[in-house]
């Protein structure tokens, strides 16, 4: 895969929130292929947008700085960061971390059934980020599905659907398991 170049600086208005659009209106979904040891001092900057994210260490060890938590994640794992959450990543050297990003919509249309019923709870309760172990069962499943997204945008004649539905599995293994 190719590195994203065009896209190594967080733009961010007075209130830390990012200032680029993720996506599109008609598909909320973007996909980044990052090397951090792109991004100056090896750090995507503290930032906040209303997208969810999902992040897979593919390699290297990255430091999270989520909220007002901080912890380092060694490859093989991955994390997800709640709509308008403060967060910040960093490597001492290159860490390699696939990730992406959708609107809540993107999951189920916003006023519909399943929005109020399955979205709309976790995206405005007190989760803001949830850490993803392989050894964990329920984790690794989540994990697999975060690396079958991945796959997915790398020339998949269907990559859209295809995307749209593990989305909707990705949710299903976080609400199903998180409080």
């Amino acid at each position: 895969m190719n590195y994203n170049t065009d896209y190594n600086k967080i733009m961010t208005d007075e209130n830390l929130m990012e200032t680029i659009q993720h996506g599109s209106n008609s598909y909320p979904f973007h996909f980044y292929y990052d090397n951090l040891a792109l991004f100056d001092f090896n750090c995507i900057e503290w930032h906040w947008h209303t997208e969810l994210e999902f992040v897979y260490i593919e390699s290297g060890t990255v430091t999270f700085w989520i909220g007002e938590k901080q912890f380092a994640l060694p490859e093989g794992n991955g994390v997800f960061i709640n709509s308008k959450v403060l967060h910040r990543f960093y490597s001492p050297t290159e860490a390699v971390i696939p990730n992406f990003v959708c609107m809540p919509f993107f999951i189920a249309e916003q006023d519909s059934f399943i929005y109020y019923k399955y979205v709309l709870p976790v995206i405005s309760s007190a989760l803001s980020f949830q850490i993803f172990n392989e050894k964990i069962p329920w984790q690794a499943e989540t994990l697999s599905i975060i690396k079958q997204v991945i796959a997915a945008q790398d020339g998949v004649s269907s990559c859209e659907l295809v995307t749209a539905s593990l989305m909707q599995r990705l949710w299903l293994e976080i609400y199903e398991n998180t409080d």
